[in-house]
Order: structure tokens, then sequence, then C-alpha cells
């Protein structure tokens, strides 16, 4: 079946995918049919196995509910069991179907850390590819504009390695996290960490640190060339071709975190869930 889907889809020009798999690792039993249409959130729930004979003999029945908030919802359990499929039984099958970006991407932030912002603040950077990625001379931050007032863009110093399917965390200031960050933004050069290297002020760009915005921000991860390559967008933050997060984390110390982690569609409320118990290094 899934090899026909995919053939079928291959020579008709659908962007529709199907893939094996089992990723609750006890096997599911689940007949849903999820839609967008016409802007809003259908979903199809039910026993019906589509023949004759089960609805006439077997009395099955389907139960059809617009809500886009469940609709929502249920997006994201089935993009996270995407991603968690290996090849084994169980045949999924998805409409517009996004595949793992082939770049870094930003998989966490801390945004209202526990304790003093900025410093309890960190970004999460993910490596979704098979091969090393080297950042050196990148740039990270919350600045959109040169010289915004109250943000600041950091480069990579040189020699920083991304590795393949592998994640790298930046913290504000290492003295106030309760891990070690692979890299610090180093706010406060009276509380530096010597055994942790810091990002580098990118000139102009250098505006007061790094400090995101409780109520909203943007946070951007740039090539060596200053061209976007990932954006996180949040509250009232704005970034052009990036659909924020709506709101924000409900409490501090909670992070937003990109489910799947390897995925990028530019729409933040899709790509990314408040989680409870940040994992800084360990991705979902």
């Amino acid at each position: 079946t899934v090899t026909y889907v995919n053939r079928l889809a291959a020579e008709r020009g659908v962007t529709l995918a199907a893939r094996l798999g089992d990723p609750t690792a006890w096997g599911i039993h689940n007949k849903m049919v999820l839609a967008r249409i016409g802007g809003q959130g259908y979903l199809f729930l039910g026993s019906f196995n589509g023949g004759e004979v089960s609805y006439k003999a077997n009395r099955e029945v389907g139960l059809l509910v617009q809500s886009d908030a469940l609709y929502e919802y249920l997006v994201r359990l089935f993009d996270l069991d995407w991603q968690l499929s290996s090849p084994v039984f169980l045949p999924l099958v998805m409409g517009g179907y996004t595949a793992p970006a082939d770049y870094p991407l930003i998989s966490e932030v801390v945004y209202d850390g526990v304790g003093l912002d900025p410093y309890g603040e960190w970004v999460e950077l993910h490596n979704p590819t098979g091969e090393d990625w080297d950042l050196s001379g990148w740039y990270l931050g919350d600045a959109v504009a040169v010289g915004e007032y109250g943000s600041g863009l950091y480069r990579f110093p040189t020699g920083t390695v991304l590795p393949a399917g592998g994640y790298l965390v930046i913290g504000g200031q290492a003295h106030s996290l309760d891990f070690v960050p692979d890299l610090e933004f180093l706010i406060d050069p009276n509380l530096d960490d010597p055994s942790v290297p810091n990002m580098v002020p990118a000139g102009s760009w250098d505006g007061f640190g790094f400090a995101l915005g409780n109520g909203g921000d943007e946070v951007l991860l740039l090539d060596a060339a200053g061209q976007p390559v990932d954006a996180l967008v949040y509250g009232d933050g704005d970034y052009p071709g990036v659909i924020p997060y709506p709101g924000g984390v409900t409490a501090p110390g909670h992070s937003l975190e990109r489910r799947p982690s390897g995925v990028d569609t530019d729409d933040c409320s899709r790509d990314f869930v408040e989680r409870y118990s940040p994992t800084p290094g360990a991705g979902p």
C-alpha cells in the first residue's frame, strides 16, 4: 500500500507521502483524517473502513468535527509520529509533506529563564543533516535591523562545529545556568566562565547584548554572509515570512521546542510547542 501510494503521488505530481512505522513501539490503531478546507481545520474519526459491509452490516460510523484547536493539536501529534516512524508495519499518509531541513535549525529556546534575565536565557541549535556543519563566522542573536535598540547579534568563534544529527547550546551566561552550555553570550564579563567559549559581538550589530523579550521577540540564525537561515518568532515579535508562535510560555523556565526537531515550515505556531521541562542539548 505504501509503495503504491508513493508511486501514484509521484506519477500525478501530488504532494503526498506514505511511510511505514510504529511510533509508539506498541502498535497503534487509529483511523483518522485531518484536513484544512477553506482555512478551517477538520477532523474525521471513526472505525469506518470505507467498504459497503462496514457501514451496512457492521454499523461502523465516523464523526466529522470542525475544530481549529483540535486540528492543530492532532497535526502536531501526527508530525511527531511521522518523524518517529521507522519501517515496521503501520502505514501513515501525509499530504503536503515537508521533508527534514538540509540546514541547521533553532530547535529550542528559553527566553524567560528562572532567575535573572537575560543571564538564564539560552538557545539550542540542531543539525538535522548527516554531515557536520561548520558555523565559524555565522551569526546568532535577536537584532533584526542594524543598531536595533535593546538587541544584539553575535558571531560564532572560528572552529565552532555543529555535529551531524547533533545539538549545540548557547547560554546567556554559563555562570547562571544549571548546566554547562557549549558557548555563552557573556553578557557580564565579570561572570565569565573560562571553560566555556564566548560568542563574539558582531560590530555594529552589537546593541545591548543578547536579551530576549518576554512578551515577544525574534531569534535569528544567519550564515557567514549575513543571510537568514532560520528564525524563531514568538509573541509580538515580527520577521518577514515567518508566522509567530502565539503568546508565549506559561511560566518562567519553560521552553519553546521545535517538534519534529528537523522540520521547518516557517510557521512557528506549528513548528514549536511549549516544553515544561527543557532538554538543552538533548532534543525532543
